[in-house]
């Protein structure tokens, strides 16, 4: 049974209530997990804000050490963490393995941070006067995660808080508990009381309770822009940071090596089943070379073998629940029905387990169809063609999305060109658009969210600056 974390203590929750965590390979129940509520929350909101003063007057090199300690055991429990995020949400094991790998790589780098923690010096135009800037927790931070990610996304967030000085409350989607509790185990005392509270539940209760609640001074949260729209209403004034969807386009151009710009369209469209927000999820290919890239992305695609996470030699796993297969096949038959063409995939398989979608590659489109516009969140692959780069660019930025992009080409005016006119907060050349690295700022532009993860902004999102000055 996973419980609560509050102030110090596993508890249950106060309504006795509980819910169930399932592998979405077979359905099976993998575990138990505690219905926070409102009172359970309020009470890890007070725990944090009754901890925070004694927690932010502490030295950032201290809390530095303390993340140190707790990456040193989240290392030890690397294998069985990666299994359980593969039982609880489906990812082969080696993409599991490499979210684990993203959240360690992420706490090691904050942890050197601890050691620069600037502000800066700024001459006065006043005599006898020494100015300056330093850097301050916000209060409590109020963090809400995501399902597909339970690890790495987990410590995008929770690690920079913690190592800035904030107390946080912790609060996991319902489709992903186990993970995110047994992460934050290996912490509970590493940190003081009241420091750390995790509090699984309904996000229309315990979601909505943090981020409304006055003693919450900022907000994490990753999910749907629908929901991050909610939240940025909801909020008020409070710090708000929201990483949402996307609709990432990769640009094909003709002197692109199409052999590996077609293995890594494949590999950025269908791992983790499509249900990352940067997925490829259009594909733009110049016309000098559509045909031929078209057949190999087909018998690629075709090629990928689909079954649980688990097993040896699976490339793609299943989708999270049955209502979200719903949600991906609906967006299919909706753009057939619009003129778009089905060239492989467009159904589930229920003869692999109940939530497995075929990879989907769909052409024939127009821009303005809803698919070609909005975040399928799935195994589903458009396909353009254009006839140059700028048409490319156009396609590419005529969505309300802007979070990652990328471009294959050997020509450097068309890679500048690219980084410099493609509208997303990323642009990686000659790789997949989901490109993540920790001492790098990760977030996107229009409606895939405000603020920034990882790097030196990573830590901007969770401090604030005080400026200071000293007459004598």
């Amino acid at each position: 049974m996973q419980n609560l974390f509050i102030n110090g203590k596993w508890t249950e929750a106060s309504s006795g209530e509980t819910f169930n965590s399932y592998n979405p390979a077979n359905g099976e129940v993998i575990g138990s997990v505690q219905m926070g509520g409102i009172e359970d929350t309020e009470k890890a909101i007070r725990s944090a804000r009754d901890a925070f003063h004694d927690w932010t007057t502490t030295n950032i090199t201290y809390r530095a050490e303390l993340l140190r300690q707790y990456l040193y055991r989240l290392r030890k429990e690397r294998n069985a963490l990666s299994e359980l995020v593969t039982r609880e949400v489906g990812k082969t094991l080696e993409e599991s393995d490499g979210e684990i790998e993203d959240a360690l790589n992420l706490v090691d780098y904050l942890v050197g941070e601890g050691k620069r923690y600037f502000g800066y010096v700024a001459p006065s135009t006043r005599k006898n006067r020494l100015a300056y800037t330093q850097r301050c927790a916000y209060g409590v931070a109020g963090l809400l995660t995501p399902w597909n990610f339970p690890g790495s996304i987990l410590f995008w967030k929770m690690a920079p808080a913690l190592l800035c000085g904030n107390t946080v409350v912790v609060k996991p989607s319902s489709e992903a508990p186990l993970t995110a509790g047994a992460l934050v185990s290996y912490g509970v005392d590493i940190f003081p009381k009241g420091v750390l509270n995790f509090i699984p539940g309904k996000g229309s209760t315990v979601g909505d309770h943090i981020v409304g609640h006055d003693a919450v001074d900022v907000i994490s949260f990753t999910g749907s822009t629908s929901i991050g729209r909610k939240i940025r209403n909801s909020a008020g004034i409070k710090e708000v940071s929201l990483e949402l969807g996307g609709k990432n386009p990769a640009l094909i151009m003709p002197s692109a090596n199409v052999q590996s710009a077609v293995k890594d369209t494949v590999n950025g469209a269908f791992g983790v089943a499509g249900q990352r927000c940067t997925a490829t999820s259009r594909v733009i290919v110049h016309e000098d070379i559509f045909d031929d890239f078209k057949t190999a992305l087909v018998e690629d695609s075709k090629a990928l073998k689909v079954g649980s996470g688990l097993d040896s030699g699976t490339d793609m796993g299943p989708l999270i629940n049955q209502k979200q297969v719903d949600i991906v096949h609906g967006y299919v038959k909706n753009a057939v029905k619009d003129g778009a063409r089905i060239l492989c995939g467009g159904k589930s398989l229920p003869e692999i387990g109940p939530n497995f979608y075929a990879p989907t590659v769909l052409d024939n489109l127009r821009t303005d169809m809803q698919i070609a516009q909005e975040e399928v969140f799935g195994p589903v692959l458009c396909l353009f063609k254009c006839s140059c780069l700028d048409e490319a660019i156009e396609i590419a930025n005529d969505v309300p999305y802007g979070l990652s992009s990328s471009i294959y080409t050997s020509d450097l005016q068309e890679a500048f060109r690219g980084t410099n006119e493609l509208a997303s907060g990323i642009v990686v050349v000659n790789n997949p658009p989901g490109a993540v690295e920790a001492q790098l700022p990760f977030g996107g532009v229009k409606e895939s969210g405000i603020g920034r993860e990882g790097g030196i902004e990573g830590i901007d999102e969770f401090s604030r600056t005080k400026t200071v000055y000293i007459d004598y």
